[in-house]
């Protein structure tokens, strides 16, 4: 029995993984991403809300 041969080298690419799989990771960790980010904007602005309604009672007594 002959020996087979190399008809194509194919780079990058891994037939035991789906690319299913890393876009659903990728949608994953952006979906976090983007989870943390608004959670501090709306943390920032809370804070920032807070902080001016305290100044206000002290400044109008």
């Amino acid at each position: 029995m002959g020996k087979g041969k190399i008809l194509r080298v194919r780079v990058g690419y891994n037939p035991n993984s789906s690319a299913e799989s890393m876009v659903v990771g990728f949608a994953i960790m952006g979906g976090s991403v983007l989870v943390s980010l608004v959670a501090g904007i709306m943390n920032a602005f809370i804070i920032h809300r807070r902080r001016r309604g305290q100044a206000q009672p002290e400044d109008q007594t």
